[in-house]
């Protein structure tokens, strides 16, 4: 399977996922990386980015309780003020 394959049948699976509601690819998708991660995951559209980060983890936070929502609190947090070197910029 070539690149290209992989993209566009991703956006496929990604998109079938959230009509089912499959609360893990919104996990996934809030995934914020430290480090260049290697792989494939780093092909999927907007995984990493601030934007889709930010938006997935408001989507697990309307669920969370407990150490969970306080963990996705926190995380949120830094998008109120977010510092250059915290977003990955």
């Amino acid at each position: 399977m070539d690149i290209e394959d992989y993209k566009a049948d991703s956006a496929n699976y990604i998109a079938a996922a959230f009509a089912r509601r499959d609360w893990r690819i919104v996990s996934l998708l809030s995934t914020h990386f430290i480090d260049p991660p290697r792989g494939l995951v780093t092909l999927l559209d907007g995984i990493g980015q601030p934007e889709t980060t930010y938006k997935m983890k408001k989507l697990l936070r309307l669920g969370a309780t407990g150490d969970y929502a306080a963990s996705l609190d926190e995380a949120l947090s830094v998008y109120l003020r977010p510092a250059p070197e915290r977003l990955g910029r």
